[in-house]
């Protein structure tokens, strides 16, 4: 300790750093603080090495401190202290490595020769004083071997005095004959210039003729004109570090047998996923784990996934955490019980047991050596080594426990000094017996504690060896003191235990190998009901006879092969009820090794069994209506698929049924109505079916049924599908609300041509698709000109699609002209689509599967960007015509969108357009079906001042309450009145009351279609102020409007009398 204290306040600094990437600092000597830095910096910096250095040698030095291409360093530089003082200092760094070659750490000297330096020339008692206090020789000695300088450490190490070895000896008087070659070829070099500087390690013989370790760190001295004169260096005895590190080789090879003997699979992974070390054991994987994989590479992407998220639950609670999953790799899936335990912070160590054909107990394993030895130092016996001469070299915490001694006190004694008196010869002779015959040993021997105490030991001891030499003794050693008093220490053992078992909630049990049962605990007894005598006769007889020949089995091979044992069965308690339980039992040994009784629990499991089932359950089942799920239904019928090719007769018919307006339903009465609506469906649909047919709700208000075993008509596949329609037309009473609703059913018929799942579900979608198109409420059986018909849809959407991107629309427009003046008013911008196959495509041929496709959304701020523009355009070209307004449809799908308000705003500011000179066009169905959003849109947009108009009024449900609720500008007149106006007298006083209507709201009607003169005389008649149609003029590009706009607001005398 002296030792020690004496170095720290010397200018020799030590440090120690970990051996791999990024190196991070160990230890750092108390001499550190020498350059005015804290030591913690040193720990916690990693840039400090960059700023001490001296400006010259930072580069050449961080270079050679590049660890990962060195084994070793030895070389001179400057470091600047944070006062500014430059010192002087010599380096040597190795790696200390064990016998495989593997690095333990990396270890550095530094010697601060600076006042040395400085003062080579002033007074000699300063550098004395210097010289003499360094713990390791440094010496001076001419190119014959005669010392010239050495200081007093020599005498500590070697055992000559300082005279001695300066008068009488010379390098071949004290170093081992078998190194003076090694060091008369480290002097040739330095010598010839091959090396500066020379670091080697050399056996001398000190005066008492022990043999020590030196680590030689020599230069040569040159004199002005470069020739070599002498060598000065530093020899560090490193004899207990050489020893250390052979203990610490000898340890390593334990900590590896111990492995290889494991049957897991033991993984170190770091908190990023990553591999940090997969030690070897007798486990079995796929293929060789390499350090630095990740669990993706290792396992499947969804199980690292999983073991990922187990591992951050481990590191943050700082918990064990244990499970039991199916893992897969090699296209296998492999079950592993698996322990998840934190190392640190970063790291935890996870082992696997492959639990599909063997139950064994499993042992968490560590990373590193300080994990291992978490092993070591937690037994409760006492381990030990020490060295042939018997002095301790190494200890566990139990030694301290145990004796009374610390760790530092019991290395610093031998074997006679804590074994009694009368037991030293009983310890000489076992150790004289192992050196005889290499053979491991048991005895028993009485030591004497730290405080007097009389500790007995039985101890088991071998030799330990390298090199094929014995170099020490490793043992372990069991109290058993209290065994000396071994019957009450066996009451009290058994009074604790049975005390143990009967206070958990297992029931507890133990049984001699040959089936007598020892000891029952209450939870037990009271599980079957009856008395520790009677279970012992019906013990087996309480296994469920299912069970029961499985049980006998794996009980007697395990016995038989004194393996764990562990099983679910089910036992009859004392309620005649059956209950599942867990049945474990592992074997218990004596200590010749001789399994002496069985340890057993049977655990009640019967909850989480019922949980399982559950969980079954739901995996094929649809919670709410407990019909099977979409998963379980195609099972079904790919089993009937498969069941109708090997038997012809075995045909099937599948039912796709979509309800129609359930969105509207969940929407307005809520979601808890909508489930109970769903599930009263569910009921009506299995009351039309048999009872061997297959009822699924595939998803949302989506529910498929399988027909089996039906004849060759399909018949009675269609009276199923209108027993379904009928029934779910039935209106359904909840909550004291009365709802509505219908379905539409598409069908699929056997066909041996389809050989999935798949291709029947969307044969059966597409006659559902096409049911409901027809008007809902309908069946529809599928043909294959549906699936054609579906192509020329998908074809469509993709031209659609592909024309958007490439913006293949044109808009055109038609005048809505004043019937009195013929002056234009305003203009309906109306899309057409330019095919670039097909050319100009009329909106009805398209517009429906843009709806459908929610491409009109786009396609619909499209149109307003182009007519908004346009209309500003010509604004800009005709300033009388600067209140002309233009017309715009507003799809169904457009009024859904909760953004249309701030998307028309955001169009409208970029025309630079008033709102006034902006109407759009909707229709009463749109606005109803759009609901509150739609409602809500329009308001904005009219309070904006933009116009609304209904279009096609008249024909849908022309509701006044609908027309008081919203402030539209415009009624369009539908064309189906203005064609029969001047024939039909109904129609005309329709279209009179409607003018009427409109003047006392204040709404301007329009009226479509205006086809002939005579058509316009009655509209004239009736008062109607405004119009549109073919009689005016057909919808035409821009450029023709804007042809007639030059010619002024008034149309020609195609449409109107002179007199106009």
């Amino acid at each position: 300790m002296k030792k020690h204290l004496l170095a720290e306040d010397l200018p020799v600094l030590f440090y120690v750093l970990q051996p791999s990437p990024p190196y991070s600092p160990v230890y750092f000597s108390e001499a550190f603080k020498l350059f005015g830095y804290p030591l913690e910096d040193w720990y916690r910096d990693s840039e400090i090495w960059g700023r001490v250095l001296h400006p010259e040698d930072r580069a050449r030095v961080l270079e050679k401190r590049n660890f990962s291409r060195r084994r070793e360093l030895n070389f001179q530089y400057r470091i600047v202290s944070k006062s500014g003082r430059v010192h002087y200092v010599k380096e040597n760094g190795l790696f200390l490595q064990n016998e495989d070659g593997g690095k333990l750490c990396w270890l550095s000297i530094i010697v601060d020769f600076t006042e040395w330096l400085e003062k080579n020339t002033q007074e000699n008692n300063i550098y004395r004083e210097l010289f003499d206090n360094i713990n390791d020789i440094v010496y001076i000695s001419d190119l014959n071997g005669k010392w010239t300088e050495v200081n007093a450490a020599v005498e500590k190490i070697l055992g000559y005095s300082r005279e001695e070895i300066l008068s009488k000896l010379k390098t071949e008087d004290i170093v081992a004959p078998e190194y003076l070659g090694l060091i008369a070829k480290k002097l040739r070099e330095k010598i010839e210039g091959k090396a500066s500087s020379t670091v080697y390690e050399i056996e001398c013989i000190t005066k008492s003729g022990e043999r020590v370790t030196l680590e030689l760190n020599s230069s040569i001295v040159r004199n002005e004109s470069g020739k070599p004169y002498a060598t000065w260096g530093v020899a560090c005895d490193i004899t207990e570090r050489k020893k250390l590190a052979e203990s610490l080789k000898e340890s390593e090879r334990e900590i590896k047998a111990l492995f290889s003997a494991l049957p897991e699979l033991v993984l170190i992974v770091n908190k990023e996923g990553k591999l940090v070390k997969a030690p070897s054991t007798r486990a079995k994987f796929h293929r060789k784990l390499k350090p630095g994989e990740t669990l993706e590479k290792i396992f499947s992407g969804d199980d690292a996934r999983f073991l990922m998220l187990r591992i951050s639950e481990c590191l943050e609670k700082k918990a064990v955490k244990k499970l039991r999953a199916g893992l897969h790799h090699e296209n296998k899936e492999i079950w592993y019980e698996i322990y998840i335990s934190p190392i640190n912070k970063e790291m935890v160590v996870m082992t696997l047991r492959d639990v599909t054909e063997e139950h064994q107990a499993m042992i968490a394993l560590k990373e590193s050596e300080e994990r291992y030895r978490d092993l070591f130092e937690n037994a409760n016996d006492i381990i030990y080594t020490h060295d042939l001469q018997g002095n301790y070299i190494s200890c566990n915490k139990a030694s301290e426990i145990i004796t009374g001694y610390s760790k530092e006190e019991i290395r610093s004694l031998s074997f006679v000094d804590v074994v009694a008196p009368e037991y030293v010869e009983v310890a000489r002779e076992q150790f004289r017996k192992k050196l005889r015959t290499g053979e491991s040993s048991s005895y028993e021997v009485d030591i004497i504690s730290k405080d007097g105490r009389r500790i007995s030991l039985e101890l088991r001891t071998r030799l330990i060896y390298k090199d094929g030499k014995p170099i020490g003794v490793q043992g372990i050693g069991r109290d058993i003191t209290e065994r000396k008093k071994i019957e009450k220490a066996l009451r009290e053992s058994e009074e604790r235990y049975r005390q143990l078992a009967e206070s958990i909630v297992h029931q507890v049990w133990t049984a001699f190998p040959d089936g007598r049962i020892e000891f029952l605990n209450k939870n037990l007894l009271d599980y079957f009901g009856c008395s520790f005598e009677n279970v012992i006769d019906f013990w087996v007889s309480k296994v469920h006879p299912e069970d029961k020949l499985g049980f006998l089995r794996k009980t007697l091979r395990c016995v038989r092969a004194c393996l764990p044992f562990e099983m679910e069965v089910r036992l009859l308690g004392k309620d005649d009820n059956y209950r599942w339980h867990l049945i474990r039992a592992v074997p218990g040994y004596n200590l010749k090794g001789e399994v002496v009784r069985w340890y057993g629990t049977n655990t009640d499991i019967h909850n989480q069994k019922e949980a399982e089932a559950k969980l079954r359950y739901f995996a094929s089942h649809d919670i709410l209506t407990k019909l099977l799920n979409r998963t379980e239904f195609i099972n079904k019928l790919r089993a009937s698929i498969s069941a109708a090719r090997s038997e012809p007769s075995a045909k099937f018919a599948v039912l796709f049924i979509d309800l129609d307006r359930f969105k509207f339903i969940n929407d307005n009465f809520g979601h808890e109505v909508g489930n109970e609506f769903l599930q009263v469906i569910a009921e009506r649909i299995i009351s039309c079916v048999r009872p061997h047919d297959i009822v699924a709700r595939f998803g949302g208000d989506e529910f498929t049924v399988l027909l089996n075993s039906i004849s060759s008509s399909s018949a009675d596949v269609i009276r199923v599908a209108e027993r379904i329609i009928g029934s779910l037309s039935e209106p359904v009473v909840i909550q004291s609300y009365k709802i509505f609703a219908s379905a539409s059913v598409g069908i699929r018929l056997f066909d041996p041509s389809l050989r999935t799942p798949e291709e029947y579900l969307r044969d059966a979608d597409i006659a559902m698709y096409q049911a409901k198109k027809k008007g809902r409420a309908g069946y529809e059986i599928f043909s294959h000109q549906m699936r054609t018909q579906i192509a020329k849809f998908l074809h469509l959407e993709n031209d659609l699609r592909t024309s958007l991107e490439r913006r293949d629309f044109i808009l055109f427009y038609q005048p809505i002209v004043s019937l009195l003046s013929g002056e234009i008013a305003g203009f309906e911008a109306l899309l057409r689509w330019e095919h670039p196959l097909l050319g100009i495509v009329s909106p009805k041929e398209f517009i429906d599967v843009a709806e459908e496709t929610g491409l009109i959304v786009p396609m619909g701020y499209w149109v307003f960007r182009q007519a908004f523009h346009q209309l500003r355009t010509w604004h800009e070209m005709f300033p009388n015509c600067s209140d002309l307004f233009v017309s715009v449809n507003l799809s169904p799908n457009q009024l859904k969108d909760p953004n249309l308000y701030f998307k028309i705003v955001e169009i409208l500011n970029e025309s630079g357009l008033t709102p006034s000179c902006l109407n759009i066009e909707t229709t009463e169905k749109a606005i109803l079906e759009g609901q509150d959003v739609a409602s809500r849109s329009l308001l904005d947009l009219r309070a904006l001042g933009i116009g609304i108009s209904t279009d096609d009024f008249g024909t849908g449900y022309s509701s006044l309450n609908y027309l008081s609720q919203f402030p539209f500008r415009f009624l369009k007149l539908d064309l189906s009145f203005t064609k029969r106006i001047e024939s039909d007298r109904k129609s005309r006083a329709i279209v009179e009351a409607i003018l009427m209507i409109g003047r006392n709201l204040d709404i301007k009607i329009i009226a479509e279609g205006i086809e002939t003169r005579e058509q316009l005389e009655v509209l004239r008649e009736c008062g109607c102020e405004l119009g549109q149609g073919y009689l005016f003029l057909e919808p035409v590009p821009a450029e023709k409007i804007t042809e007639i706009l030059r010619r002024g607001r008034t149309l020609g005398p195609k449409a109107f009398p002179t007199s106009f």
